[in-house]
């Protein structure tokens, strides 16, 4: 099942993932899904659609410098 990490980082959709889960065990799935409802967090966990991946600026920074050029810059970070 998806989750907030796959889903809002990652961007995985619903057709990306699979999973089983053992017959016997069905039940407590149950139970946690109503949980985590009642708790709040729904499933599906939608899309984060504001994200825009990329990396802490010090990190970003090292690997322009160390790629010599084959790293286009980004121009205005206020567009994402």
């Amino acid at each position: 099942m998806l989750g907030n990490g796959d889903r809002v980082w990652g961007g995985a959709q619903d057709s990306e993932v699979m999973f089983s889960c053992p017959a016997n065990k069905l039940d407590i799935l149950m139970e946690g899904l109503k949980a985590t409802h009642k708790a709040g967090l729904r499933y599906p966990i939608p899309a984060y659609m504001n994200y825009a991946p990329g990396f802490q600026e010090s990190f970003e920074n090292r690997a322009i410098e160390r790629a010599g050029g084959t790293i286009a810059h980004k121009q205005d970070k206020s567009s994402y």
